[in-house]
């Protein structure tokens, strides 16, 4: 039976077809698998289909409401079952007899804000942080797991308690030397992965330090691995300042580590000297650690580089020239990265990822992180400013691109930074700029 609501103050005599809303899915198809990984991204829109009756006297007033359905604005359903609900009118179908004055309008009433709300970026460093230390025990678990079920160590032996400073193989005794055998690689393997990075000091906010591996020999292993990777960060702070370039560097030294048979880790051979691990059941776990330690690096740097992005557009909205037409004395700041640069350190990190998911199907956290870091790049792609191409007909400096384009003076350096320009004094040809 129809009933009565309001659409923008106009009175609608009318009936609720269907009310719905779909789940947004993300569906991840595993090469060579008949498996498929399903993300749950939350509900989509909701839709209520309404049927609108016109007749007699109400006849015009369906004329009135067609004119308002061709506008942009904004729309408050006021419904007698559902309340008030703000959104927009999507699909709109219209059967109508003037002669016998009656119409009948169907309406897809799109429920939600009526325009994109970018909210503040979230805290990933804290997030990737708290899903590291989780990640790095969730990784020891299951190569404890994983040692225990494949029956050459023992329980007792796989939880025994050791003595950091002595070697792994000289504190156990009692074994079948299958065991002993296997424990020698391990052995070797520790110390290797000690010996990879002695000479560095940890990072005085080490994330390490704070989780805790006990003793045991899985502890042991992914405490160094985790270890190792921020050693390497700081190995390589010099490029702090170039993020995507830090990565490719840790990634470049993290692939000195190879699959027993020299088969490497990260797709491509490395230009130095390899390191064999004891068997693919510690390369594996080698690279899911590895992977954690390395999104939580890129972390810090995204965390950074919004710190430094928060200063840059302080300084640019700075006054320029003061009232007698000098210019002001800049504010110094470091230049935050651009689309490319983050778009590329994503990469990096979500290339290691996906080889570590690959061979630890079981292990969710390190799927997580890059759920962190891949929601947090997409708001800042959303935040920051278009690049647009441009042609520059006659040599012009820098900053008179920028005045004619709308963009502060101190926009010169972040233009340079995203275009080969000879000098800055004499700009001609293509130019890509950032959007006013």
């Amino acid at each position: 039976m129809p009933d009565f609501a309001t659409l923008n103050g106009i009175k609608l005599e009318m009936e609720t077809i269907s009310d719905s809303f779909d789940k947004a899915l993300a569906r991840h198809h595993i090469p060579f698998s008949d498996r498929t990984l399903i993300q749950d991204m939350g509900l989509r829109e909701r839709r209520i289909r309404l049927r609108c009756y016109f007749w007699a006297d109400t006849y015009e007033a369906h004329k009135e409401l067609l004119q308002m359905l061709w506008g942009r604005q904004d729309f408050e359903l006021d419904h007698p079952e559902y309340g008030l609900i703000n959104g927009k009118v999507g699909r709109v179908h219209v059967r109508h007899d003037d002669k016998e004055q009656t119409a009948e309008i169907d309406l897809d009433f799109v429920a939600g804000e009526s325009s994109i709300s970018v909210g503040a970026a979230t805290d990933v460093q804290g997030d990737a942080e708290a899903l590291a230390a989780d990640g790095y025990l969730e990784v020891q678990d299951n190569y404890r797991d994983k040692l225990v079920s494949g029956g050459v160590l023992t329980a007792e032996t796989v939880d025994m308690d050791l003595d950091p400073d002595l070697g792994i193989l000289e504190q156990i005794s009692g074994v079948s030397a299958e065991a002993r055998s296997y424990l020698k690689k391990i052995d070797a393997m520790d110390t290797a992965i000690s010996d990879f990075c002695a000479d560095i000091t940890a990072p005085v906010d080490s994330l390490v330090a704070t989780v805790d591996f006990g003793t045991s020999i899985p502890g042991r292993i992914i405490g160094k691995i985790a270890s190792t990777v921020e050693k390497l960060t700081v190995r390589f702070i010099s490029l702090k300042n170039a993020p995507e370039r830090m990565l490719d560097s840790i990634v470049n030294q993290l692939a000195r580590f190879t699959y027993p048979g020299e088969s490497t880790l990260f797709g491509s051979d490395s230009t130095q000297n390899t390191i064999t691990l004891a068997d693919d059941l510690a390369a594996n776990v080698y690279l899911a650690t590895a992977s954690i330690g390395l999104s939580h690096t890129a972390a810090q740097a995204y965390a950074d580089d919004e710190t430094v992005r928060t200063a840059q557009v302080q300084a640019e909205s700075v006054q320029v020239f003061d009232s007698l037409g000098r210019m002001t004395r800049a504010p110094e700041v470091e230049m935050a990265m651009n689309v490319r640069q983050i778009e590329s350190s994503l990469a990096t990190v979500r290339t290691v990822a996906a080889l570590a998911v690959a061979a630890n199907r079981e292990i969710d956290s390190v799927k997580l992180l890059s759920d962190v870091l891949l929601d947090h790049v997409v708001q800042v792609k959303l935040d920051a400013e278009k690049i647009v191409a441009i042609e520059v007909d006659n040599e012009i400096p820098l900053h008179l691109v920028c005045l004619k384009y709308g963009l502060p003076y101190r926009a010169a350096e972040r233009i340079m930074l995203i275009n080969r320009v000879k000098h800055p004094n004499f700009v001609q040809g293509a130019l890509d700029i950032y959007e006013s």
